[in-house]
């Protein structure tokens, strides 16, 4: 529902009757809401909006945010949580629970299929999936974790699915994380919710959720037995094969795939095939087992990565004489889409180190802020506010309510307009304003300016507007491009480390100079056109928003 972007209409605050009406239908849906619950996500007051939106379909609905982040979905008056929701609720709806790679499909358009459903051996739970009618909201669950992954509706009743032996489409798929709809509100993953469960795991990493599974659930007694033999065998030491070339060239092929599908980013290429090897490739080896390419057939790991660029798995170029590098990786190639991540191999991967190492850095937090000036000074030293003095938008904002409530200027026939009288109409030049343009007139008459704050550091309120890392491409000599990055020094990056960082990430010829005519001021030139890798390395491992970054094309 929510796969493709959706157009939003009209957005605006719910009024309290509608909050009223919001909470019942919520209590007649068949959501377990609790009067927490019902206070938490639809409260009487605080910043709680409807949009009115049109998705790709042409479906119209109405989304339900209580800020930042969407909490209930009004589809055709079908109503439902978002995940959002039910990672402080988890209970609201009943819950199937299912295996990650399940949910790889998921994202990828699948509905849920029943032989992908994890049963539990628990009367109380086969209660509640046998109770469940036909076209209720439940949400899906990785097993171990109470934290919704998707919320969707049932394609038949609980009965009919235990009766089919969980056979067939259980579950249309609604909302998902990573979608359009998860996309609006934080992007936040989901919350630490661990649920300890007693489970059988079925063969879901050999079936194609897909397509219907011939692996009926005959009872809970027989799953039940499956699971303590399961445990029996992964309890007692398994010695592991390795002596023969064939089970080291399977070995090689899952830690190189392993690498490709979850570790590397487009961002870290190119990459010298050596670092591949060596900081993604052995790390993806699981606990007890050891990777030996000389036991391979391939003897050489250049063999086996060249014989992976002949199945376009990956793309390798000689970036230097005698130097190879993987410039890119075939994320659409079908081999790598289908393939499914060993079971020994997930969760298990020894930590990867690459050669960039700023997972540790922490952006600072900026705060846009308006210093009081003689333009507006008459209006805000009524409320004892000097020249020079900063101010956010919103302690702007709550002055200007508060003077216009006290002195009755709100029109009573059109709220959005307020009849402006004394300061505040000689600071903005006009007798009738909308609110809108009151906020508007106040913040283009003020200086601007912007409190930065580095962590472990005290705040520093800074006079103007704080500036943009900026990402250009210059041609130098012989027609070659250089890409030039300035302004990193306000986001408290040091210059040197980022150039030696980026020469060994990309690499790339890099140096980190004095700006001409601009002392004290560094900028990090690197060869080549590198805007959309290094914008990526900004945005992703330095956590800064690309709001603070512009790109600009120089000839």
């Amino acid at each position: 529902m929510f796969s493709r972007a959706f157009k939003v209409k009209t957005n605006y605050a719910v009024k309290n009757s509608d909050r009223k009406k919001l909470r019942d239908k919520l209590i007649s849906s068949g959501c377990s809401v609790s009067d927490e619950a019902l206070s938490t996500l639809v409260p009487s007051k605080g910043d709680f909006t409807v949009a009115k939106v049109e998705a790709a379909s042409g479906k119209n609905m109405q989304i339900y945010s209580l800020a930042p982040n969407p909490v209930f979905v009004d589809a055709d008056d079908f109503l439902f949580p978002t995940v959002y929701a039910l990672w402080r609720f988890p209970d609201m709806v009943p819950c199937f629970r299912t295996w990650p790679p399940v949910l790889e499909k998921l994202q990828k358009g699948a509905d849920l299929m029943l032989p992908g459903v994890v049963l539990i051996p628990d009367e109380a739970y086969l209660t509640q999936i046998g109770s469940l009618r036909k076209n209720s909201v439940c949400s899906i669950r990785l097993v171990g974790s109470k934290a919704a992954v998707a919320v969707g509706m049932t394609l038949m009743s609980g009965e009919e699915m235990l009766r089919r032996g969980m056979k067939g489409k259980g579950v249309k798929i609604l909302h998902i994380i990573q979608d359009q709809l998860w996309s609006s509100g934080e992007k936040s993953p989901p919350p630490s919710l661990p649920e300890e469960l007693s489970l059988q795991q079925r063969d879901a990493d050999s079936d194609d959720e897909e397509d219907e599974v011939e692996a009926p659930v005959e009872s809970v007694t027989e799953n039940l037995e499956a699971m303590n033999l399961e445990e029996a065998r992964s309890s007692s030491p398994v010695p592991v094969e390795e002596s023969t070339a064939e089970n080291m060239d399977q070995l090689l092929y899952d830690c190189f795939m392993v690498a490709i599908k979850k570790k590397v980013k487009d961002a870290e290429l190119p990459l010298l095939c050596s670092n591949f090897y060596k900081n993604f490739i052995l790390p993806c080896c699981p606990e007890g087992r050891q990777l030996d390419v000389k036991r391979t057939k391939y003897k050489k790991i250049m063999t086996f990565l060249k014989e992976m660029s002949y199945k376009l798995l990956i793309d390798i170029e000689e970036t230097k004489p005698g130097v190879d590098a993987i410039v890119a990786i075939k994320r659409d190639s079908p081999a790598l889409a289908e393939y499914f991540i060993p079971v020994a191999m997930r969760g298990t991967q020894k930590p990867v180190e690459t050669p960039v190492a700023t997972n540790e850095f922490q952006p600072p937090t900026v705060q846009d802020m308006f210093m009081v000036n003689a333009a507006v000074l008459p209006f805000f030293q009524i409320y004892r506010q000097k020249k020079g003095d900063a101010l956010t938008l919103q302690d702007a904002r709550k002055m200007v309510n508060e003077f216009v409530r006290t002195h009755q200027l709100q029109d009573e026939r059109d709220k959005r307009m307020v009849n402006l009288s004394g300061p505040l109409r000689e600071v903005l030049g006009a007798e009738r304003l909308s609110f809108e343009e009151i906020f508007e007139r106040l913040q283009s008459r003020m200086a601007p300016a912007y409190q930065v704050t580095f962590p472990g550091e005290s705040p520093r309120l800074m006079k103007g507007k704080l500036p943009l890392i900026t990402l250009s491409v210059a041609r130098r000599a012989s027609n070659k491009k250089v890409t030039m990055i300035t302004h990193l020094e306000a986001y408290g990056i040091d210059v040197q480390e980022f150039s030696r960082q980026i020469q060994s990430r990309m690499a790339a010829s890099t140096s980190a100079t004095e700006i001409p005519g601009r002392p004290n001021e560094m900028q990090v030139l690197v060869q080549g056109s590198r805007t959309k890798e290094i914008g990526a390395i900004l945005t992703g491992e330095y956590h800064l928003p690309s709001k603070f970054i512009q790109v600009e094309e120089k000839q």
